[in-house]
């Protein structure tokens, strides 16, 4: 066989893997939209999602039936490595990524009892359970469905240390990150949510995950989103990935832009704060270029939504 007809087959079965991927992507999201129009009580989502070779991304999914597209997910190879939840007329939603061929996830959900120090006693025992079958915390989320506090937990299969700590004070973080790094451990997952202080109303904590390992990072937090870009655009040309970022209503009830970065080769990109058409349009551009979308941020803008995501041509930057 001459080199130029191996070279020709050897593309020619990327080639159809790719479209099976894509046929496999367009199937999950075919059937939810199909699913949703079908159950009076939901209406149809606005949204259903972009099937994507590299990621898939399933939007407008009520939350009490993520659990059904998670199990839809693992039938066809596909797993959830980042969920974004919010609101929408009044009814809990979640927004989900999911990769091909990555190692297994599984995901949990438990009630977050609405007090600031005990909360987490559901939590820490799945957490103990997860980590005895050799599943490591990767992504949670916090957020509200029919009237109770949730935690959702996204662990991967894998061996390597972590650690979890919450009810840290957003100025806080910084000196609670550099104190974690002393102890071997870098960041890289944090999630903002409200607890009840007695006889003060709620405030913002975080809640954050800590991989074992020593790693360069740098932390920025701004009340400016054009800021929080250039120094994105800043800290990728001096050699530092975006891992993770988050986008919160702090106590004065100001918006604030936060990331965490570490010393790494990876290809990112950022695009932040769009409607969905042009979201959807960066998607297929970033997914052409072979890059997955590992992290998104949905945030309420007038009557809908914008949206933001991080996408990098690896999925485990972390």
């Amino acid at each position: 066989m001459t080199d130029r007809l191996w070279l020709l087959k050897i593309r020619e079965r990327g080639l159809q893997i790719r479209a099976r991927l894509h046929f496999s992507a367009l199937l999950l999201i075919t059937v939810f939209l199909l699913e949703s129009c079908m159950v009076s009580t939901a209406p149809p989502p606005a949204k259903c999602g972009i099937a994507g070779t590299s990621s898939t991304l399933i939007c407008d999914i009520p939350s009490e039936k993520l659990d059904n597209q998670i199990r839809r997910g693992k039938g066809s190879g596909y797993y959830l490595i980042d969920v974004e939840a919010y609101t929408k007329n009044n009814r809990s939603y979640c927004a989900g990524v999911w990769l091909p061929k990555i190692p297994p996830t599984e995901v949990t959900k438990n009630n977050l009892e609405d007090k600031e120090l005990e909360s987490w006693a559901a939590f820490q025992k799945t957490w103990r359970t997860l980590k005895s079958k050799n599943f490591r915390l990767r992504d949670i989320e916090i957020y509200n469905e029919n009237g109770r506090r949730k935690v959702l937990a996204i662990w991967q299969s894998g061996k390597y240390g972590v650690k979890f700590r919450a009810n840290i004070l957003p100025g806080e973080l910084e000196k609670v990150r550099k104190g974690m790094s002393n102890q071997g451990y870098y960041l890289v997952d944090f999630e903002p949510y409200r607890v009840k202080i007695p006889n003060k109303g709620r405030a913002i904590r975080f809640a954050t995950v800590w991989r074992a390992g020593s790693s360069e990072q740098r932390y920025f937090e701004t009340k400016n989103a054009g800021d929080f870009k250039n120094t994105r655009d800043k800290l990728a040309n001096e050699g530092y990935e975006l891992i993770d970022f988050e986008i919160y209503v702090d106590d004065n009830n100001t918006a604030k832009y936060v990331g965490v970065w570490r010393r790494g080769r990876a290809n990112t990109r950022l695009w932040m704060r769009d409607k969905w058409a042009n979201f959807s349009g960066k998607f297929k551009t970033f997914d052409a270029e072979k890059l997955f979308l590992i992290d998104l941020e949905i945030e309420p803008f007038k009557s809908g939504q914008i949206y933001s995501g991080v996408w990098s041509d690896t999925w485990e930057t972390r």
